[in-house]
């Protein structure tokens, strides 16, 4: 099997596989790669997909979108405070855990 660069792919699949990339990944790590990244990931095209792809639109969406980009990033913000509307950061929120000691419960942070 024949290795060749992945930049020799059609647009069309690179734009595919960043569909499923995180939105972070594509702008932290990702746009920095080549020109041609960049300029993939900076495509309308490309975030339109990613919010296809969320469910954030449907096939049928018809209203204007200036940013699509800025759009993909606010309804997946949405999406999030929907779940966790306290927008508390799991990792560093205090775990309170009980403790019975002699008919007492003593509650700890």
């Amino acid at each position: 099997m024949a290795v060749g660069n992945i930049n020799e792919l059609p647009e069309n699949i690179l734009l595919e596989l960043f569909t499923h990339v995180p939105a972070r990944q594509l702008l932290l790590r990702c746009r920095l790669v080549c020109s041609l990244w960049r300029d993939l990931i900076d495509l309308v095209t490309l975030w339109k997909r990613k919010c296809l792809r969320e469910g954030f639109i449907t096939e049928d969406w018809d209203q204007p979108v200036a940013d699509w980009k800025v759009f993909y990033f606010l309804r997946s913000l949405h999406k999030n405070l929907l779940h966790n509307p306290c927008a508390e950061d799991s990792r560093t929120r205090p775990t309170r855990t009980a403790q019975k000691t002699k008919g007492a419960l003593l509650m700890r942070e």
